[in-house]
């Protein structure tokens, strides 16, 4: 909703219509107008990896110009000199922004092994502090996640991961609704 209430605001500002705007719907149908539209010269796209498969399918047949973000795999890399309270910091900020739930957030941690149980355990205290709750309480510093469909993928994600050898040190469920654990 972040979008449309940006787009709000604009026109709130005073700027024009048509300077802004934000077009929600059927991602294909609206990816096809976008696509074949001889007027577009080019497209950028955030997103999931489905919808920019289908824009760069669309876009191959005029050969229009194309930047996709798509689902990225950002690692988080601590070296045995790291600053691990500054690291820590780092990691908070990267992987639980959001609920986890940007394009950008961490999804893969590589602890150096000579300092790893001394940042385990110092990391694991912050992940404590995290207040899971609605986040228009003033306690709260992680809301939901954003449909059951995201608590399902996580809680498969886990699951595996645990399957194939992992250990959850925390969290790892859900709490209610779409509230999912700090994990």
């Amino acid at each position: 909703y972040s979008a449309l209430a940006l787009a709000y605001l604009a026109k709130e500002a005073g700027i024009p219509d048509g300077v802004l705007n934000v077009v929600v719907g059927d991602a294909q149908k609206i990816g096809a107008q976008f696509c074949e539209n001889k007027i577009v010269r080019k497209i950028s796209f955030t997103g999931s990896t489905r919808v920019g498969k289908l824009l760069y399918q669309q876009c191959s047949q005029d050969l229009k110009r194309l930047s996709l973000e798509l689902g990225g795999s950002a690692p988080f890399i601590v070296f045995e000199d790291a600053n691990l309270e500054k690291a820590i910091a780092g990691l908070m900020h990267g992987k639980f922004r959001n609920g986890g739930q940007a394009c950008t957030c961490v999804n893969r941690i590589f602890i150096h092994e000579k300092i790893y149980d001394q940042f385990l355990e110092k990391f694991l205290i912050e992940v404590k502090k995290i207040k899971v709750g609605d986040g228009f309480e003033v306690a709260s510093t992680m809301g939901p996640m954003i449909n059951e469909n995201a608590v399902n993928k996580v809680e498969r994600l886990i699951n595996d991961a645990v399957e194939k050898g992992a250990k959850c040190e925390i969290g790892g469920k859900k709490i209610s609704g779409q509230f999912f654990a700090p994990t």
